[in-house]
């Protein structure tokens, strides 16, 4: 009895299947590496509309080795410096001057977010500085997700139950007074 193909033809066979499988290997790289080189310009060219520094440091990590690694990196420090005076503006603003800001750069979300972290804590210690109930439910409608609002909630639900207590003790009292006077009627 005859093997079905002979040595050298089974040799052929696997070094042809071994062949394919590396080109199909090798063409599955090449469009992986197609996919992330159009990728790479896609991010680079947001870039050019992007005023928030962390983008830039976004784009550098994840294309370290990119052609734009230098123009990316320039830009970054360009970027950082131009804003840091801004910056410095925003950490000594107002309530009032930060609520302007926020509202008028849209388009600047690095100092828009520092902006609404500054504004939050400004607002935080105004309101706990003589803490109410009108105050703390203004601080969560403003902030709902700000850095103070665990306390803030507390605080309302604090100063909430402190008001129904004191409501319903007005009741008492009053409904004491007005026994009294019936009781002192003849």
């Amino acid at each position: 009895m005859k093997p079905f193909l002979s040595f050298s033809k089974r040799l052929k066979a696997w070094a042809t299947a071994l062949m394919l499988l590396l080109l199909l290997v090798g063409a599955c790289c090449l469009v992986d590496a197609r996919k992330e080189h159009r990728m790479e310009r896609r991010d680079y060219a947001r870039l050019d509309s992007c005023g928030d520094p962390l983008q830039f440091e976004d784009f550098l990590a994840k294309y370290p080795s990119s052609k734009h690694t230098e123009d990316v990196r320039q830009r970054y420090f360009a970027l950082v410096s131009a804003q840091s005076e801004l910056r410095d503006k925003v950490l000594q603003a107002s309530s009032e001057e930060l609520r302007a800001f926020i509202a008028n750069n849209p388009n600047q979300p690095y100092l828009t977010r520092l902006a609404s972290m500054r504004l939050d804590t400004l607002d935080w210690l105004e309101v706990s500085a003589s803490p109410t109930l009108h105050g703390m439910e203004s601080y969560l409608a403003a902030h709902p997700d700000g850095q103070f609002a665990d306390q803030a909630e507390a605080q309302r639900q604090r100063l909430d139950r402190l008001r129904m207590e004191q409501e319903a003790q007005a009741q008492a009292d009053t409904l004491a007074q007005e026994l009294d006077s019936i009781d002192g009627q003849p």
